[in-house]
């Protein structure tokens, strides 16, 4: 089911506005030998409810959203509105490289700006011919509820995703692999990239193991490759400007050589998270040295026929918010630290309301709840040397209240607005 997901500010508070449209699409029938294979199966340990049809997301299933927080991602769907200018009006999708055109505008970056930014983007882009432009962005389709299926497998592509959905369901439903089970590589790929679990196709198709049948979660990705050693592919997804599939060179690809043919990684890519596929083995890799010196030994590892290459996206934020210029979610840079201050600079600064003094830090804690660290801000930018300027770590909220408030620097947090929201997004739903 299609979603639609409408996103506005106001100057005191963010508001979220959320209309839902869409209809409900059938999947394809399944293939006869994959559905014979799912009747069969009973899920282990928890029992499976009845399968709903594919595509259809329930509305009571939608994901968490965050006034003009939802981060922008290859494949969303738009609807861009002009008030006044219905000749504007365009339903675009965001391309794999992050942007779309647009009239006027041309080319314009979507991935990794907020709704609210890209209304600003968008409101400026057309400003030379659109006097004072009203620009609303609506988010037809998320990103954020699909499962992917790649590589060897005859239907690949995004599938809806819904709760209780497991393994022998993805593969019914994208046709199944294009080789034999025995020469196909199965793994799934979790939404957070950190986690790559091999899967026995052979025994799950046969119905002889049913632990193989996986339950999967929005975001994961099932990856199908080849094992027939006549293969002369290497097969490089995730994070880098080019994905797909590079012929072998002799005696094997270095990884350097494999990267700079791929076109480099992609600026969210989590380098320091990498995964080599092997043989049916998962092997991390730590590729973030390569982001600045190809000639790091890292990049010397040899890949053969029939490796998969992944390059997972960086996934570790954090949030400014209060009296910032731009207050939003900022990522943190992979393999690297972000000091308090450089939040704040990439925030844009303070705003000349804003009381440095008393800067508040929320962290989650191993209670799964946040705690609250007051930071002299004040101190810190004047080269305080009691002062330290501390990391944030994944998660984090710096908060900079104003200087006119009446109520203590708890309060105030308390009072944010989208606090509660942004705190579940950054956190994945863990405390607040």
């Amino acid at each position: 089911m299609h979603t639609l997901m409408k996103y506005s500010f106001t100057s005191s508070a963010r508001r979220l506005r959320l209309a839902l449209a869409g209809s409900l699409a059938l999947a394809p029938a399944l293939a006869a030998p994959f559905a014979a294979n799912a009747q069969a199966y009973k899920p282990q340990p928890r029992p499976a409810a009845a399968a709903p049809a594919l595509l259809s997301a329930p509305q009571s299933q939608l994901p968490d959203v965050t006034p003009g927080a939802y981060v922008l991602a290859p494949s969303d769907q738009l609807q861009i509105v002009v008030q006044g200018h219905d000749e504007l009006t365009q339903t675009v999708q965001v391309l794999g490289d992050g942007t779309f055109h647009f009239p006027i505008a041309g080319k314009v970056q979507a991935s990794g700006k907020t709704v609210d930014q890209l209304e600003t983007a968008l409101a400026h882009g057309i400003s030379g011919i659109v006097k004072d432009p009203q620009v609303t962005v609506l988010v037809r389709e998320s990103h954020t509820r699909k499962i992917s299926v790649a590589g060897a497998v005859k239907a690949p592509g995004l599938y809806e995703y819904h709760p209780g959905m497991r393994l022998l369901e993805l593969i019914a439903a994208s046709g199944g692999p294009l080789q034999a089970p025995e020469l196909t590589q199965a793994t799934v790929i979790t939404a957070q990239g950190t986690q790559s679990i091999p899967v026995d196709l052979p025994r799950l198709l046969s119905g002889g193991d049913t632990t193989q049948n996986l339950a999967l979660a929005p975001g994961d990705l099932l990856l199908l490759s080849p094992r027939d050693p006549a293969t002369s592919m290497i097969q490089v997804i995730g994070q880098v400007e080019k994905p797909g599939q590079y012929p072998v060179m002799t005696g094997g690809s270095t990884l350097s050589a494999l990267l700079t043919e791929s076109g480099g990684p992609t600026p969210s890519a989590a380098l320091t998270q990498a995964q080599l596929m092997h043989a049916g083995t998962v092997r991390p890799l730590n590729l973030h040295a390569l982001k600045y010196n190809l000639g790091d030994p890292a990049g010397r590892i040899v890949l053969v026929a029939g490796d998969t290459l992944l390059v997972p996206e960086n996934k570790q934020k954090i949030a400014v918010l209060g009296e910032v210029r731009a207050p939003a979610v900022y990522l943190i840079p992979d393999g690297e630290d972000l000091p308090i201050t450089q939040a704040l600079a990439q925030a844009g600064g303070s705003t000349v309301e804003a009381d440095k003094k008393q800067v508040g830090v929320l962290r989650l804690g191993s209670d799964n709840k946040r705690h609250l660290i007051a930071v002299n801000m004040e101190a810190m930018l004047r080269g305080d040397a009691s002062v330290t300027d501390s990391n944030l770590k994944p998660g984090d909220i710096l908060v900079v209240p104003t200087r006119h408030r009446k109520q203590g620097i708890g309060e105030y947090i308390g009072q944010v607005p989208g606090l509660f929201y942004i705190s579940r997004l950054l956190t994945g739903g863990r405390g607040y």
